[in-house]
């Protein structure tokens, strides 16, 4: 799968996960900075999606930045811009969900499914603590 095919998936198991537990989801029509807009309590929450397969020392290492046509453009996603980013992992078909402030002016987060090896939980997403099953966001 190219880039894009990777991000439409990503795209399509958000949208069944909504789907499946009744949550009401918006998809832009024009080109912005995100992917989806879930409804919540009458709130519109917009959400940058990514697809992450890029697993090392056990973490995923999930790239902010964006591909179009072949054209990259840098991460630092603003929470001017976003709300929410939900990350699909296929090796687990699991959707992790981080809330702007855990992403904003990044390049890259890693999502740990290991401990790490020196103990460190300062700053770690451990990814048990980031699944989300459509109960909430944000």
């Amino acid at each position: 799968m190219n880039t894009e095919q990777k991000g439409q998936l990503a795209c399509m198991k958000l949208d069944q996960k909504c789907l499946t537990k009744g949550m009401l989801f918006l998809v832009p029509g024009f080109e912005c900075r995100y992917d989806r807009v879930l409804v919540q309590d009458d709130k519109f929450i917009r959400v940058q999606v990514k697809y992450c397969d890029y697993k090392k020392n056990g973490a995923y290492h999930v790239n902010l930045a964006s591909s179009r046509n072949g054209v990259t453009k840098k991460g630092d996603y603003k929470s001017s811009e976003v709300d929410a980013l939900i990350v699909y992992v296929p090796e687990t078909d699991a959707l992790y969900m981080f809330p702007v402030l855990a992403f904003e002016g990044k390049q890259r987060i890693a999502i740990r499914v290991e401990e790490t090896k020196n103990g460190q939980t300062k700053g770690v997403f451990m990814g048990h603590d980031y699944i989300w099953e459509c109960s909430s966001v944000g």
